[in-house]
């Protein structure tokens, strides 16, 4: 990418068909640390762990534009490494994320079009939480413009299937977020 040679790590399904979720980490976590959950999660499935620019031992920053470009780099590099094209590969592709990570995996499913997305501790914007943590009008001193109430109802409106997790004592992402994303796509 324009942040220099990012790293993913791809783990196989059982089947050389198998469905393929790419995995997105929350702030200040990287993405393999979920390789043990993740077969726990879905043992047929194959898995794309996806680090952010910054993360990992990755160059960069990770900005809304930087996460996109590595999630299509990593995409990219995982259909030549199956030796298949990206749109070949797409069909078999889901995202799922927690927390930021949620917002990546909202993103990987507008840009690459994909129709299984999990989100788990989902936040309405960056904004917002910048307001529960620091008030207003500092929240607006926010660069990192990850917005789910945007993305959301685009990837949903083409007839993506989402499933949105949340816990109810969550101390850092209220409910009430992953409640309002709900009410955006009720289906």
């Amino acid at each position: 990418t324009p942040q220099g040679r990012q790293r993913a790590h791809f783990w196989p399904g059982k089947s050389v068909d198998a469905p393929i979720w790419l995995w997105f980490p929350g702030n200040a976590a990287l993405a393999l640390e979920y390789a043990a959950e993740a077969r726990s999660w879905d043992p047929e499935a194959g898995w794309l762990f996806v680090d952010y620019p910054g993360y990992g031992g990755n160059p960069g920053k990770p900005r809304p534009e930087t996460v996109r470009q590595n999630t299509i780099g990593a995409v990219d590099a995982l259909a030549a490494h199956l030796k298949t094209t990206p749109e070949a590969l797409a069909p078999r592709l889901g995202a799922a994320g927690q927390s930021l990570g949620a917002a990546a995996a909202l993103m990987a499913a507008e840009d690459l079009r994909l129709d299984r997305i999990v989100l788990l501790a989902p936040f309405t914007s960056m904004t917002e939480m910048g307001r529960l943590a620091v008030g207003w009008p500092l929240c607006h001193l926010n660069r990192h413009r990850y917005d789910n109430r945007r993305v959301l109802p685009v990837v949903a409106a083409r007839g993506a299937r989402l499933w949105i997790v949340h816990g109810v004592d969550d101390e850092i992402i209220p409910i009430r977020m992953a409640r309002e994303l709900t009410a955006l796509a009720p289906d």
